[in-house]
């Protein structure tokens, strides 16, 4: 038994020597009134709600709406110009047919003559125009022609019934 009680007051040397050794702890300094700060606010909370999406949705739409006439007025712009830069290549062909034929096409031969040969046209060199079949204006109806010209002094008419269809009407194009 002398030998498990000298085992013992080893283990308790031990613990000692371990206890002496180990670091101290530092007491921690004591707070004082400068260290507490008043508790932070949090700022509001951004919650999206369905009043807040409809607000959202309703100022796009009413952005939409307002800037759509802005691009309309663009795209009436751009078949106006084609409707111009295709009547100013029909010019053009009808004034080759001209030189090679002597006379442009009657109203009866049409732009048709411009890509087939009239039978009484011997001199005909065509097709005058690039594509072969007669343009369509913008908005899907033919260019008209018409000899003798509408206007003293015009060789011919050559315009686009425009955006309603009707020739005659204010919003006829003709290549000017």
């Amino acid at each position: 038994m002398a030998d498990g009680r000298a085992g013992d007051s080893n283990k308790q040397q031990v613990i000692e020597d371990q206890v002496a050794g180990a670091p101290q702890l530092e007491e921690a300094p004591r707070p004082t009134a400068l260290d507490y700060a008043p508790p932070q606010k949090a700022g509001p909370v951004m919650i999206p709600t369905w009043i807040g999406l409809l607000l959202i949705l309703a100022m796009l739409l009413l952005i939409l709406v307002a800037t759509r006439p802005l691009f309309s007025n663009r795209s009436k712009l751009a078949r106006i110009t084609a409707a111009k830069t295709d009547i100013r290549a029909i010019d053009t062909a009808l004034s080759a047919f001209k030189t090679d034929c002597g006379q442009y096409p009657t109203t009866a031969e049409g732009l048709k003559a411009l890509l087939n040969s009239p039978s009484d046209k011997l001199n005909w060199n065509g097709p005058y125009l690039s594509k072969p079949t007669l343009p369509l204006d913008p908005w899907g109806g033919p260019y008209i022609y018409k000899i003798p010209g509408a206007q003293v002094g015009q060789s011919y008419s050559l315009f686009s019934s425009g955006p309603d269809g009707v020739a005659g009407t204010a919003d006829d194009i003709d290549g000017k």
